[in-house]
């Protein structure tokens, strides 16, 4: 068992959920929503950034989210490619399904207990939790361990579970975890560690952190 020697993570490109505000409009389950145009465009303008800095790797995954599924196979059309659930975005449940309107008639509680519980332990109706999404980091982190040791790993994932993966790979506290929340992650752009072996332990090198290759050209 080992860490892999290079995990890229790849930012989903834009989808329609990003590109719809919480309105109701464009409503669909949140893990079938497509990419947009211009989320193709990104995939793109990320698989030259990728060739020209990383070249190849050795295993290719995303969430099984279409806009992820999508992403992965603008990128790289030609590898085979590894559908992990692990990888899927934090579950907000009625809060995708639901307008806030709609929300404050049928469940107005929600809101009391949202803030009563606050963001790391409030699990929606029909969601998770942001410390369920942690556990499942830390179950992909055991996945990642013992079949991808040495191996070259690119990964499209989703903004809010890389925060959480953040969290249990950097050590952070809750609060700490906040804070890189808060800064959001582009689509498409690219957060990337080198395994650096020493005696006993990994250390890992952060070599790009939420660099945005589409940036200027779109």
């Amino acid at each position: 068992m080992g860490w892999p020697s290079t995990m890229v993570f790849v930012g989903h490109g834009e989808s329609v959920k990003n590109a719809f505000k919480n309105n109701g409009e464009g409503r669909m389950p949140t893990h079938l929503a497509p990419l947009t145009p211009r989320g193709e465009k990104q995939a793109k303008l990320a698989r030259e950034y990728l060739d020209a800095h990383y070249g190849k790797f050795d295993i290719y995954l995303s969430s099984y989210y279409l806009r992820a599924k999508e992403t992965l196979r603008i990128m790289y059309p030609e590898e085979r490619h590894f559908e992990m659930s692990m990888l899927a975005e934090v579950q907000h449940g009625i809060w995708d399904a639901m307008t806030d309107e709609e929300i404050k008639q049928a469940y107005p509680h929600e809101f009391t207990r949202r803030e009563l519980e606050g963001w790391y332990h409030y699990r929606p109706l029909g969601g998770e939790s942001f410390l369920d999404a942690e556990s499942r980091a830390i179950n992909f982190i055991t996945i990642m361990q013992t079949y991808f040791s040495q191996k070259r790993v690119l990964m499209v994932s989703h903004e809010n579970w890389l925060g959480m993966f953040q969290k249990v790979v950097h050590h952070l506290t809750v609060e700490e975890s906040l804070a890189v929340l808060k800064r959001r992650h582009e689509n498409c752009s690219i957060t990337s560690y080198e395994a650096n072996p020493n005696g006993k332990q990994v250390i890992f090198t952060v070599k790009e952190n939420n660099l945005v290759p589409w940036k200027g050209k779109l």
